[in-house]
């Protein structure tokens, strides 16, 4: 089936380098990368994000003077 698509400049000269990197016709390239997308997992339906826990250590108790001034004394050097 035939169809017309209206592409930015910018996407259809990722995709003519694309097929020229893969010595691909850019009709295959982009039926190729159109089917790739489609079967790609789609964020958010039904998996969850894991997110990175990160251990801060203990919670400082600082004053109002201490918290006034430079704190670079109060954070550990990695």
């Amino acid at each position: 089936m035939r169809t017309s698509l209206e592409l930015p400049p910018a996407l259809l000269l990722q995709l003519k380098v694309l097929a020229a990197q893969q010595n691909s016709s850019l009709r295959q390239t982009v039926m190729d990368t159109l089917e790739r997308g489609l079967l790609a997992p789609v964020p958010g339906a039904g998996q969850s994000l894991a997110l990175p826990s990160v251990r801060l250590g203990s919670p400082m108790a600082l004053n109002a003077q201490q918290l006034s001034g430079d704190l670079s004394a109060y954070v550990p050097r990695l």
